[in-house]
């Protein structure tokens, strides 16, 4: 149907109808009025973002205990080493992005491996991240507690965390009673390396797991 008016139209009645009809598109057409549904999940998003992320530490924070984790803020590429048993080395490519959350209580990450563009549905869930650590601070004992979760292989795991002295030492006891250890050491402003470390024996011998050589993402 055409609701366009043509110019020679003087008649007062056909101007009524036209105005009639326009009245009418208008109210039966909400997608011109109304928020889209892209728009709409958009705006969702900011506000979840917002009440998420936060610009940086709580004041309520000792500085000390924030100084721990307030150096990883930002958006992080890393080369990933895997080492699996009988000495097979992976190599793959992460990416890995760290926030303060929570009123600046605590330090969110996303670690993914491999990197988004190259993501596949049905990629083998063997060394494939796409998961989470939050970091949250115990004044009653120094230390902080990270919790990890990589929901593509139920992955869980549960750490203390204290900087001891240009390193950050994270260490749980795996599922199997094996001792873990992950540790940031070789930190600079724009460098870092994580080492992933396996004990059987109750920390006499150290098995390396996997490596991450991690650069800041300047934008």
């Amino acid at each position: 149907m055409n609701y366009r008016v043509s110019r020679n139209s003087h008649s007062p009645r056909l101007w009524s109808v036209a105005i009639l009809e326009l009245s009418f598109l208008l109210i039966a057409s909400p997608v011109v009025l109304a928020e889209s549904p892209a728009s709409s999940q958009a705006h969702t998003d900011t506000e979840f973002a917002r009440a998420l992320i936060s610009k940086g530490p709580s004041p309520q924070l000792p500085k000390a205990a924030a100084a721990v984790y307030d150096w990883l803020i930002g958006d992080w590429e890393a080369d990933v080493y895997d080492f699996e048993p009988g000495g097979k080395k992976r190599v793959d490519k992460g990416e890995w992005h760290f926030r303060w959350v929570l009123e600046g209580r605590a330090v969110q990450d996303v670690w993914i491996v491999p990197i988004r563009p190259s993501r596949v549905i049905d990629a083998p869930t063997m060394n494939n991240r796409y998961g989470t650590s939050l970091r949250t601070y115990d004044p009653k004992l120094d230390v902080w507690h990270v919790f990890w979760v990589n929901p593509v292989t139920q992955d869980r795991s549960e750490l203390i965390a204290r900087k001891i002295g240009n390193t950050v030492v994270q260490q749980g006891i795996a599922e199997d009673g094996s001792f873990m250890r992950w540790t940031f050491r070789d930190i600079t402003a724009t460098s870092f390396t994580w080492r992933g470390e396996l004990s059987s024996d109750g920390g006499k011998t150290w098995q390396l797991d996997a490596e991450f050589v991690v650069r800041r993402i300047v934008r």
